[in-house]
């Protein structure tokens, strides 16, 4: 992975419904809809960057981030902040594709699934266990092409 899950994951975070602030992701949705932000969300896009250093402080303080990019590692970090992420838009990812707990807003109301704290601790134990992997699996790669080339 290229970031830390530590820096973002926090047991001891407001919970998710209790915080104030909203944020919307553009990211590569832009390339595939015109996007909008809804309404008091704080947009996060190429023209509105967040530099990578407040990111974990910001996502920290975010209750709902709503994404048109499915396919952000900016999703992953928010539900490892405890952000509660509503996907605006799949493609080019199907919802089958997603791996990372979502929510929906349907009239103004976050529905959260029963077992979302659930889902999100599992998650992110699967989601350790793939990075640990990562390390040894580029690790093994390394030695293999030195051995290969010399």
């Amino acid at each position: 992975m290229f970031f830390d899950l530590e820096d973002f994951w926090h047991n001891d975070h407001v919970p998710s419904l209790l915080r104030t602030q909203d944020c919307c992701l553009i990211g590569k949705g832009r390339f595939y809809t015109n996007c909008t932000v809804p309404q008091g969300a704080r947009e996060i896009s190429p023209n509105r960057p967040v530099p990578r250093s407040e990111l974990p402080q910001l996502l920290a303080q975010t209750r709902l981030l709503y994404t048109w990019d499915s396919n952000s590692g900016m999703c992953i970090e928010a539900v490892l902040s405890g952000c509660l992420v509503v996907i605006l838009q799949y493609y080019p990812l199907t919802t089958d594709q997603i791996f990372y707990p979502t929510v929906t807003v349907q009239d103004g109301q976050i529905i959260v699934p029963h077992d979302y704290d659930q889902q999100r601790l599992l998650w992110r134990q699967q989601l350790m266990q793939t990075n640990e992997n990562y390390a040894q699996n580029v690790q093994t790669l390394v030695q293999k092409l030195e051995a290969h080339w010399g």
